[in-house]
């Protein structure tokens, strides 16, 4: 792709992300789309396995499910979950062997396919998840570790240099797995795993 058409389609990218931000401004959780900084980040982490599946929640328009191809993972094995029907249709557009879901991100139950239970590796997040209520956390990760096969790991990337998760109550390990300059603020990109024994102390 020319140095032309990639600027046009970062261009269309950033314009598409402002216009839903201002209209569903708590739907929307960023207001740009991720770094490619930070996107590589998240994929040299996520990419564990070609055979595994990766399913991306709240994917916006596409900017990590293109760094996670990149990375070597095919694209049939590439699920994203989108709100938002005009992002939707431009992850379609760009990752079109991939599957895309309309659907609520924050109930992974509801739109994660039963069939893929027990094959998906990671699960990636840009979630609000610290806004959530500690209920609504928990239903979260339930439902996520539910869904993925054993030795499943959530990576969750935010702005937050600490745990964007009340890990140890919600029984997870967390490790900081690196950050990326997303412009003139700091992407931090966080591993979670289920730990054996959850600890539900505050």
């Amino acid at each position: 792709m020319s140095e032309n058409r990639v600027a046009a389609s970062r261009a269309a990218e950033v314009s598409l992300f402002l216009r839903r931000w201002i209209a569903h401004p708590l739907r929307v959780a960023a207001i740009l789309p991720s770094s490619d900084t930070l996107s590589a980040l998240v994929a040299r982490h996520a990419v564990r396995s070609p055979d595994e599946i990766v399913v991306e929640v709240g994917a916006g328009t596409g900017a990590i499910g293109q760094a996670l191809v990149a990375a070597g993972l095919p694209e049939r094995n590439l699920a994203m979950v989108e709100l938002d029907e005009e992002m939707g249709a431009m992850l379609k557009a760009r990752l079109p062997r991939a599957t895309t879901i309309l659907g609520d991100a924050t109930r992974p139950a509801s739109v994660i396919p039963r069939a893929w239970h027990g094959r998906i590796g990671t699960c990636i997040s840009g979630l609000p998840l610290l806004q959530f209520p500690f209920a609504r956390q928990q239903r979260f990760v339930d439902e996520i570790f539910q869904a993925m096969a054993p030795g499943g790991q959530l990576l969750q990337y935010s702005n937050m240099p600490v745990p964007p998760l009340p890990h140890r109550r919600l029984g997870l390990k967390a490790k900081r797995l690196g950050l990326a300059w997303t412009g003139p603020v700091p992407g931090f990109v966080w591993r979670f795993t289920q730990t054996t024994g959850p600890d539900r102390a505050s």
